[in-house]
Formats: C-alpha cells, sequence, structure tokens
C-alpha cells in the first residue's frame, strides 16, 4: 500500500474510534450541568490526572517551555521536574478536600463553594472573575499558536 493509503486508513479508524466512544458516552450520560461539567463526578484518578497532565503540558508548551529549555539548558528542566511534583500534591491535599465537599454539597464551580462556605454572594463574584481574567491570557495564546 502507497503512504498515502496508510495515512487515510489510520486516520479513518481513529475516527470510528472516536465516534463509538462518542456515541457510548452519550447513551450513558445525562443532561444535567453536573454531568456535562464533571462527568457525572465519576471520572477515575488516572482520566483525571491524564487530563490535568495533557493542560498543563500544553500549556508549558505554548508559552515557552521549548525556550526555556534552549535558554536555561538543563536547570529550566530541573526545575520543571520539581513544579511536577509539586502541583499533584496540592491536588492530594488540597483538591481532595474540595471534591469532598462538592460532592457532599452539589457544588459544581468554585464558585459555589466560596459562596456556601463564606456565606457572601459577591466573593463568588469576584472569584469568577479573577478566575476568567486568568484563564483569558491563557486561551488567547492557545488560539494564537493555532492560527
Amino acid at each position: 500500500m502507497t503512504p498515502v493509503t496508510w495515512l487515510i486508513l489510520v486516520v479513518g479508524v481513529y475516527m470510528a474510534i472516536v465516534v463509538v466512544i462518542g456515541i457510548i458516552g452519550y447513551t450513558k450520560t445525562k443532561a444535567t450541568a453536573e454531568d456535562y461539567y464533571l462527568a457525572g463526578r465519576g471520572l477515575g484518578t488516572v482520566v483525571l490526572v491524564g487530563t490535568l497532565i495533557a493542560t498543563y503540558a500544553s500549556m508549558w508548551t505554548f508559552l515557552g517551555a521549548v525556550g526555556g529549555n534552549y535558554r536555561l539548558g538543563i536547570s529550566f528542566v530541573s526545575m520543571m521536574m520539581i513544579w511536577n511534583l509539586i502541583w499533584p500534591l496540592m491536588y492530594w491535599f488540597m483538591g481532595t478536600k474540595v471534591w469532598l465537599l462538592g460532592k457532599k454539597y452539589g457544588y459544581i464551580t468554585y464558585s459555589q463553594l466560596i459562596n456556601d462556605y463564606y456565606d457572601s454572594k459577591w466573593l463568588g463574584i469576584i472569584a469568577s472573575i479573577i478566575g476568567i481574567l486568568a484563564l483569558l491570557p491563557y486561551i488567547a495564546v492557545q488560539l494564537r499558536v493555532a492560527a
């Protein structure tokens, strides 16, 4: 077979697998905000960690990890390795508590948790605005690189 035939075959099989996974996921979900945003609170640890690593890796790739490696060498790599040990610990210690509170009280967003914990609607709104403002540069970089 020619390389083009192989390429078409591989892409076709991949697309078929993605469609089958999508159909299976569609049949197992409900039309609720909890299912849409939090996967029904049923993601396993492996899937969650994989998602977080993919998000983190794409951020550093787009925000200059390659340039940092080139400019700083092994010191940059060691700094990245240290950070890769710190953020899982943050999720382990802080994330577990937040997850338990969210599951117990039905929180979907961190703003809901802040509203309820501090009994202040305004703190939740401020937290949402800060979260959106912090996310904008990340999204802009991703869109700029994709273009």
